[in-house]
């Protein structure tokens, strides 16, 4: 799909944004965790978007609103745990590929995954389903 074609391994840049910022609550440990826990249940899922400017944000906000394309956030810049590093979407990978195409059951795992290294998952939610979403608890009180 087109979702999966926009989809990139995170870059050098994200990478050292992301050490930078996560230094200080260890959430590059809890991804570990997660990545450890999903090999542990037999799945595979690659991180791609980690921390996300407000410029981004403010992009991605506008689609489906006054931009084609369906909306993919709720949160305007400075709004996403995304913005300050605190954030990880991932992708599934099935047999080698990457898809957004997979069951129910395999996002399901991929929450427990999320909840037993101590995030929280966006399939969880009530207003806005983002299943390859998981973010730290209380990001806000960080900012």
């Amino acid at each position: 799909t087109a979702q999966d074609a926009a989809c990139e391994k995170r870059t050098a840049e994200e990478e050292r944004i992301m050490s930078d910022v996560y230094a200080g609550v260890n959430i590059k440990q809890l991804l570990a965790k997660v990545e450890a826990e999903l090999k542990r249940r037999g799945i595979h899922a690659d991180a791609v978007n980690g921390f996300r400017s407000f410029s981004e944000q403010s992009r991605l906000y506008a689609q489906g609103r006054t931009q084609p394309g369906p909306k993919v956030t709720n949160a305007k810049a400075g709004q996403s745990p995304h913005n300050y590093g605190y954030a990880m979407d991932y992708i599934p990978v099935v047999n080698g590929k990457r898809t957004y195409s997979v069951s129910k059951w395999w996002w399901f795992k991929f929450g427990l995954a999320a909840w037993a290294a101590g995030l929280t998952w966006g399939g969880s939610w009530k207003r806005f389903l983002d299943r390859p979403h998981v973010e730290l608890p209380g990001w806000k009180r960080l900012t």
